[in-house]
């Protein structure tokens, strides 16, 4: 067998030590990703077309694919972790369940309630209802409410609806990075709200990425070691169990913390930089003879730094009360065709 020269030798150590040293510092910024803690997106695309990898997935009742967190209502489970949303087609008589936990989504159809008003359900028997109580989205089951939209998602009073997203490239120990894109949804003057987070290990697999999605709650906390005055927000998924902190250092860069709340100890990049951000929303509605349609569609206006952007698309469903007015303007909106970061007046 050959002999290594001293130099080589040395060169070999110290590339050794480096490695370890590399790895066991980023290990701790690791992310279980088993299939049982977050959703696995497999190719590109679906049977459908839609784009898996970047969270699309297939609406039965808008026949078009979709992302949940920015076109679903948001209820959460009363016992236990987890989520479901809501998504209505567009005359609002049929309403689609997705849940948290990967099983099939299921349909519901809209009845005239005795008292007056609607609910959504399978069959007349109530025995799985969508409901709007109290101005909160639930669905319940056989007379009791199993999921619950949170009041700081529709309490007006706490300031205006913010949907930011941050993104960035995380070292990661066994790939060439980690592709973070995290959205986070929540009212101005609110410290929770909810989030849509993107893993994405880049050559994870025989030179193929591997991504991961995780939706759940966003809570915010004072202090952190050295630093009683650091604002943390905490991303608790909807497993209950997968748990990411973040360094809210501006209002356009986020810093990932270990579980301890530190920071990293060596130079690699932890930061997410403020890339979308909802600077308005426009509602829009089809008045017929002075009769507002149930379908209440609205534009997001966001600013992608000078990204190509699309206007985002959803749907609500109204709560049953008719508009006793005829017509009046509200507001002027310009939409313009974004492409190559020229702009052409539609």
């Amino acid at each position: 067998m050959k002999k290594l020269n001293a130099f080589a030798f040395l060169s070999l150590f110290a590339m050794i030590v480096f490695c370890s040293s590399k790895e066991a510092s980023v290990k701790e910024f690791i992310v279980d990703t088993s299939e049982n803690v977050s959703t696995q997106l497999g190719g590109d695309l679906d049977e459908h077309g839609c784009v898996v990898s970047g969270g699309y997935t297939w609406s039965e009742v808008l026949q078009d694919c979709i992302r949940l967190f920015e076109q679903g209502i948001r209820v959460e489970k009363i016992d236990g972790n987890g989520a479901a949303f809501l998504v209505f087609s567009g005359d609002s008589i049929r309403v689609e369940l997705f849940f948290s936990d990967g099983r099939k989504s299921e349909i519901l159809e809209q009845y005239a309630l005795p008292e007056g008003g609607c609910a959504w359900s399978a069959t007349d028997d109530g025995t799985k209802n969508v409901q709007l109580i109290e101005g909160l989205w639930t669905i319940s089951q056989r007379g009791r409410i199993i999921y619950r939209q949170q009041q700081s998602e529709n309490d007006a009073a706490l300031g205006r609806l913010q949907i930011r997203t941050y993104e960035g490239l995380l070292p990661c120990a066994s790939c060439p990075g980690i592709r973070y894109t995290l959205t986070v949804r929540n009212r101005e003057y609110s410290g929770d709200g909810s989030f849509w987070l993107l893993l994405t290990y880049l050559d994870a697999e025989q030179g193929e990425d591997r991504s991961f999605v995780y939706t759940g709650r966003r809570f915010t906390q004072r202090g952190m070691p050295n630093d009683n005055n650091a604002t943390v927000w905490q991303l608790v998924a909807d497993d209950g169990e997968t748990i990411f902190n973040f360094l809210y250092e501006d209002e356009k860069t986020l810093i990932r913390l270990n579980d301890k709340f530190e920071k990293s100890d060596n130079n690699l990049n932890y930061s997410l930089k403020l890339s979308c951000e909802l600077l308005s929303k426009v509602d829009i509605f089809d008045i017929r003879n002075n009769i507002r349609f149930l379908n209440n569609s609205f534009i997001s206006v966001v600013n992608c730094s000078q990204k190509l952007i699309s206007l985002i698309f959803g749907t609500t469903a109204l709560d049953g009360k008719e508009p006793s007015f005829s017509c009046e303007l509200l507001s002027k909106v310009d939409i313009f065709d974004i492409r190559n970061n020229t702009s052409t007046r539609r």
